[in-house]
C-alpha cells in the first residue's frame, strides 16, 4: 500500500487517534511483512489503530486477516472491525483439544 493511501484514510478517521496509535497503524499498513503483532494492555488503543489499518487495507484493495489471542478476543476484534477475526491457531489450521497432553511417560 502506498503512503498516500494510508495517510488519506488516516486523515478521514473520526474520533481520537493519538501519535502512538497513528504510528502503530502506519507500521502495520505500510509494512511488507505478512504477520505483525501489536502488543499493549487493554485500553491502549490497539483496536482503534486497527480500525484505521482495516480501512486503509480495504481502500488499497488488500485483504486483512485480524488475529487475537483468544476466541473471545477474536470475536470482539472482528465485531469492532466488521471483519472475520481468528486466533493464530485457527488461522494456520491447528485444532486445539483438551487435554493438550494425552500421555506423559514416567521414564
Amino acid at each position: 500500500m502506498g503512503r498516500g493511501t494510508f495517510y488519506r484514510v488516516a486523515a478521514l478517521h473520526r474520533g481520537p487517534l493519538d501519535a502512538g496509535q497513528r504510528a502503530l497503524a502506519a507500521s502495520f499498513a505500510l509494512s511488507d511483512r505478512l504477520l505483525l503483532a501489536g502488543l499493549g494492555p487493554a485500553g491502549a488503543g490497539k483496536t482503534t489503530a486497527m480500525r484505521v489499518v482495516a480501512r486503509a487495507v480495504d481502500a488499497a484493495g488488500g485483504r486483512l486477516v485480524p488475529l487475537a489471542p483468544s476466541s473471545r478476543a477474536a470475536k470482539v476484534l472482528g465485531d469492532d472491525l466488521q471483519l472475520r477475526s481468528h486466533t493464530p491457531a485457527v488461522a494456520v489450521g491447528v485444532t486445539m483439544t483438551w487435554p493438550f497432553v494425552t500421555h506423559v511417560s514416567s521414564r
